[in-house]
Order: C-alpha cells, then structure tokens, then sequence
C-alpha cells in the first residue's frame, strides 16, 4: 500500500511541477522585452574539459522571461553536443516567453517542448495561435564554463521566472566546431535561436515549490517502500519454511 500510493503521489506531483502558473503569479513589470546593446568586450576565450573556446560577443544581452521548455545537453540521448562537437560550455537550452503572452495568459494555451537544436510550439486549441506573439518568445543555447552560473542556470525548471544577463555571442574550437547566434527576435526556423554567453542566472520566481517538493519526498519514499518489498520477497520465504 505504501509502495502504490507513493507511486501515484509521485505521478499526480511530476505532473503538477511542470504546471505554468497563472499570470497573477508573475512580477509583470520584469517580463519586457529582452535588452540588446552594443557591447565593448572584446573575443576571448574559455576553457572545459580540456577544449579551448572562443566566444565572440556581439551584442550585451539581458533577458527576463519565463520558463516553458527546456533541454540539458548532458543527456543520454544528446550525442551531439558531446560526442560529435564536443562542446561542452552550451550547458543547457530554455525556451521562454516575455511580455503580452505571459500577461494576456497567452502562454498558457500553447505546449511546448525541447530536442536538441529547437524549441517546438504549437496551439493547445485553435484560437490560441491568434493570441501568442511569435516575437515574445525565444530559444536560447545558454554557455558557461563557470561552474557557480551553470549551477544557477541547472536549477531552472519549467515555469520559473528568470533573468540573466551576458552576451549574444558566435563561439568555436579548434575542431572545427562553431555556431552562431540570432540577434533578433522576429526570425523563426533555422537559425533562429539566440547563442548567450551568460553571466548572471538569476531565478526571480520559482514556480510550484510546494510540488517540487512533494515529488522528491515521493520518490524518496516510493524507493523506500520498492526497497522494503525486495527485502520481504526474500526474506518471507525463509521465514515461513523455517516455521
């Protein structure tokens, strides 16, 4: 019983977590339009697990948004990013929107979803592709080679409002790898995503902590519980042949 109702807890809480809040919940006055200037830093490099990196600032960049889909390049089924370019400094993607889409709750009519280059957008019902602002949402391939702002940028989860700070940037190694950056955001297709070099990751507002947290406490307790079973399915056994 304990091993099926944390398992349902568990089930009912992962759906709730990634649950975009409503617009009331957002500070609406930190939700513009992102901030793009001429930036003075000049090309330089960084380096991770042994690839040396130039990045090539274009632009300075501050982005307030909020979090609908995400994409870590660390994982199993992302072979790309290490094993074909090895790069190791685009850490994560977030697809976020800004602006009208989150307070008209336009946001909340669309899904969203993350592969490894692109962010997929489409209408949960008709209508709703009438309402979203196609240049109030963007994909952006976030760098970073300091351990303490990929720390901040992994802890994001879907719905999150977010803020940061760096460069719209081109970067590349010696492999022959490199990628390039959108520097507008009324584009779409190939090409469209915005390349930052982040500096700054903050997380204004976390959403739904309180399911966040009843999903690990689940799970914490659904392995309890799977753990438990084993044992009595091995030691039961022994148990009623010795009486």
């Amino acid at each position: 019983m304990v091993f099926l109702s944390s398992l349902g807890v568990a089930l009912w809480s992962h759906w709730k977590k990634a649950q975009l809040p409503a617009p009331a919940f957002y500070d609406q006055a930190q939700l513009a339009a992102p901030r793009q200037t001429p930036t003075t830093r000049q090309p330089f490099t960084v380096q991770a697990q042994g690839i040396l990196y130039t990045i090539e600032p274009l632009y300075d960049y501050v982005l307030e948004a909020v979090v609908v889909s995400l994409h870590d390049s660390d994982v199993i089924s992302d072979i790309y990013h290490f094993k074909d370019w090895q790069d190791f400094i685009n850490i994560r993607d977030l697809c976020v929107v800004w602006g009208a889409n989150v307070r008209t709750d336009a946001f909340r009519a669309m899904s969203y979803s993350n592969t490894t280059w692109t962010c997929w957008v489409g209408p949960r019902n008709a209508p709703a592709a009438q309402w979203f602002a196609w240049d109030q949402l963007s994909n952006n391939h976030l760098l970073s080679a300091d351990p303490q702002v990929q720390r901040a940028i992994k802890s994001a989860v879907i719905g999150d409002q977010i803020r940061l700070t760096g460069q719209l940037a081109r970067y590349s190694h010696g492999g022959g790898f490199q990628r390039g950056t959108s520097t507008t955001r009324t584009d779409q297709g190939n090409g469209a995503c915005e390349t930052v070099y982040v500096e700054r990751f903050e997380i204004i507002r976390p959403a739904n902590p309180g399911w966040h947290l009843v999903y690990r406490l689940s799970l914490v307790l659904l392995w309890g519980a799977l753990l438990g079973l084993v044992v009595l399915f091995f030691v039961a056994p022994v148990r009623g042949l010795r009486g």
